[in-house]
């Protein structure tokens, strides 16, 4: 009977925030931007791409039908959509103040806690005390030239990998791993075999992802729901949301107290953090301060914002390199000339070589990693050229888009650093690639230099190039994206191979430069298992996860741009899977 009871609540509750979210949908639907005529109950929600769209050509239809300016409304949230890059600045940096929030979502934010995540504040003080520490530690030249050895360490060491185990794409993979956690913490990681914190920070970023999936949690939708006792029908994401929170919290906490304890015994390397303390707080004491958090927290963002867009971009450079070997030629014929071939090129070089850094801005333009960008929320009702933005809207925009705009590149489909040479001049896609306003990307320098270090490094010694097949031709290469919000390509057949015996050579002495270092994981989990509160996520956790979420990471890059697999949909949450599967309703990707 008490069940009944619940279902029936349930039902009633759903029924009733349905009724109210017609009504309210009518009331602005008028003075928004155009877009396709909504439907009683669920507005626009069909009109969202399905599973397995690729979700920036589903919305580029909406620039042919809508203009450069569109929206869609569903169950109550609005949002535009733009596909025209002055548009994007002066709406996203020129208005700033109004569009600088985050997609408040109760589910992620609230239940899991990933509010304290840079990527997920809103536009408050507290937000811009952490860009004030991301860009003090990681957002000036002076800043990253503090880090630069790491970055040409760990190619190093993954160009010997390369020869000693194949395995190309995993081998990127380690090496941003290994460059974002010795960056944040100074922590070198396990190299042969599952390393701890990395298995916690890829458990950490597949949860997020799976909660920050919008219109996939009913509570998100129905807010009424989180006041209901945990034993009611549909209510098992609170239980999600315990463990989604315990893993964050362990994410964050772990290697910023790991660093405390070196830093207090003298034996910590020079990290984000360990600068951070030093400069900002007394390095000998352990208080709960505003600032010690923030410092903590951009720290525990660094990985989740940082690994995917690289490899995503690294990727598919190995996929343009093998489409069009002639960008590779004149590239290694760009470093032979100035580095020579004594040595390999160093950041030193840089500036002395051109054609790479055209290649760099065009590796960036042509293979998008984030299409659809990171949302805004209009946290200001205004008007924008007679169309009206409501409170509480987000806001997309269509990068892939800008990089692709025939209007602005020319034959944009093709990979041609040229472009960014003088004799073509055409715009930098690090306008918009990065983000906007104040959610402007402060890992911005970070990631240009990796991508540097590793294109001029990859080119100096290897050949990339298509593989070959059983009858001794070329296996045909397609550059098709993969569904999810980070796009990376299909999987592609290629082949990898040192350009000399006398460049094999200059590997093999780069790499004695770097002794082997041990690990740093059994000392970060001696540290953990020190404190009760991280004894049993340590035990948990890292035995866990060394089997899955390594596991899973080890079966390539391309893996991590499928779309998320997010078990219950908006209305199976509340009893009503059928449903959802006839409405073929998809997950929408929230924000980063």
């Amino acid at each position: 009977m008490a069940s009944a009871l619940s279902w029936w609540l349930v039902l009633v509750l759903v029924l009733g925030c349905l009724l109210y979210l017609h009504w309210s949908d009518g009331q602005q639907r008028s003075r928004l931007p155009p877009g396709p005529r909504p439907i009683a109950f669920i507005g626009n929600l069909l009109d969202f791409p399905a599973p397995g769209d690729i979700e920036y050509r589903q919305w580029l239809q909406h620039k042919d039908r809508y203009g450069p300016i569109s929206s869609v409304t569903a169950l109550g949230q609005t949002t535009i959509i733009i596909h025209d890059q002055v548009a994007a600045h002066e709406v996203l940096t020129i208005n700033a103040s109004k569009t600088s929030g985050r997609p408040r979502l109760l589910f992620a934010n609230k239940l899991c806690g990933y509010e304290s995540i840079t990527s997920c504040k809103d536009d408050t003080a507290s937000l811009r005390l952490h860009q004030k520490l991301l860009g003090k530690g990681l957002g000036t030249p002076e800043a990253m030239a503090n880090f630069r050895g790491i970055l040409e360490r760990e190619v190093h060491l993954q160009l010997a990998r390369v020869l000693d185990k194949g395995g190309w794409l995993e081998q990127f993979r380690e090496t941003v791993a290994g460059s974002i956690l010795r960056i944040a913490y100074g922590y070198v990681i396990e190299r042969n075999e599952p390393d701890p914190l990395v298995s916690l920070m890829e458990k950490s970023k597949s949860e997020f992802l799976e909660s920050i999936t919008s219109m996939s949690w009913a509570v998100d939708i129905f807010p009424v729901l989180s006041y209901l006792p945990t034993f009611a029908p549909g209510v098992t994401f609170k239980e999600r949301a315990r463990e989604c929170r315990s893993t964050l919290h362990s994410t964050a906490n772990m290697p910023y107290r790991w660093v405390r304890h070196r830093m207090a015994h003298s034996n910590h390397q020079s990290s984000y953090v360990s600068k951070l303390i030093q400069s900002e707080l007394r390095p000998d004491t352990y208080d709960a301060t505003e600032k010690e958090q923030a410092i903590m927290w951009t720290a525990a963002g660094l990985y989740g914002a940082g690994s995917d867009s690289i490899l995503s971009n690294l990727t598919a450079f190995t996929l343009a390199m093998a489409l069009h070997p002639e960008v590779q030629t004149r590239a290694q014929e760009e470093i032979d000339r100035v580095v020579g071939t004594l040595r390999l090129p160093t950041f030193a070089d840089r500036a002395n070589l051109p054609y790479i850094n055209a290649l760099v801005k065009e590796a960036l333009r042509w293979w998008t990693t984030a299409p659809l960008g990171f949302p805004h929320v209009v946290d200001e009702s205004f008007n924008y050229n007679h169309l009206h933005f409501p409170k509480g809207a987000r806001i997309i925009t269509n990068v892939w888009w800008f990089s692709h705009n025939p209007a602005v590149y020319t034959d944009p489909e093709l990979f041609e650093p040229k472009r960014f040479l003088e004799s073509w001049n055409e715009p930098d896609p690090s306008a918009w690639v990065f983000g906007y306003g104040r959610r402007l990307c402060p890992g911005r320098l970070y990631a240009d230099a990796s991508l540097y270090i590793n294109v001029v490094l990859c080119l100096a010694c290897f050949d990339i190039e298509k593989a070959v097949g059983e009858d001794g031709r070329r296996i045909f290469v397609d550059a098709r994206p993969k569904p999810g919000v980070w796009s990376y390509p299909e999987d592609f057949k290629f082949q990898v191979k040192p350009r000399s015996a006398h460049h094999v050579a200059l590997i093999r002495e780069a790499r004695l430069r770097h002794p082997a270092e041990p690990s740093d994981g059994p000392s970060l989990v001696g540290v953990s298992q020190e404190d009760g509160n991280y004894r049993m996520v340590i035990s948990t956790h890292i035995s866990r996860m060394t089997h899955n979420a390594q596991t899973t990471a080890a079966n390539g890059a391309h893996t991590a741009g499928e779309p998320f697999r997010i078990k219950s949909s908006i209305l199976e949450h509340v009893g009503f899977g059928a449903i959802s599967s006839i409405l073929r309703i998809r997950p929408i990707p929230a924000f980063l």
